[in-house]
């Protein structure tokens, strides 16, 4: 394979819906499990109500209501950590957009590269974990957890995606 680069001149609009689109896909599962707790402890309370008013101690109406007060506290640190989340890539597309960054990704036999203005960096392909679509945007994980890169679909020409996702079906097992 030759080298494929690819440069993507920036725009304010498809980074803040990728950082929205990453924020989604990492969230989902937590987002998933607080919705599950949220009716589990609704249904606990419910049929405390129902069923503990003849007991001496409403162990059903105590738990659920407890297990509701987590929640909102659980909840509201979600939707809190999104808005923190939004404002710093608010901040970053500001910053970015002043800057008149472009974004230029290198893809090789051996390794993916990512620099701007400000920073190089490279990665060899079994530091990935995989590669998703999701939303329209092509999203590469690293394997640690600790970082993806995300390609919104929109920014690319239809077989400059193609052979993207070529490339990447090759190189991340």
């Amino acid at each position: 394979m030759r080298e494929k680069v690819i440069k993507i001149p920036f725009d304010r609009h498809a980074f803040l819906e990728s950082r929205k689109v990453a924020w989604s896909f990492f969230s989902k599962k937590h987002l998933k499990s607080f919705i599950i707790y949220t009716v589990l402890s609704i249904s606990i309370l419910t049929s405390g109500i129902i069923f503990d008013i003849r007991d001496a101690f409403p162990v059903g109406i105590v738990v659920g209501s407890g297990m509701l007060v987590y929640l909102f506290f659980k909840w509201s640190e979600f939707f809190q950590n999104r808005t923190k989340h939004l404002k710093k890539a608010e901040s970053h597309a500001l910053h970015y957009e002043d800057e008149l960054m472009d974004f230029n990704y290198i893809f090789s036999d051996d390794s993916f590269e990512y620099f701007d203005k400000e920073m190089s960096i490279k990665f060899i392909w079994p530091l990935f974990k995989s590669f998703v679509i999701y939303k329209n945007n092509v999203m590469l994980i690293l394997k640690d957890g600790r970082g993806s890169f995300t390609i919104n679909k929109s920014q690319l020409a239809a077989e400059e995606y193609n052979e993207l996702c070529d490339i990447l079906d090759n190189k991340i097992v």
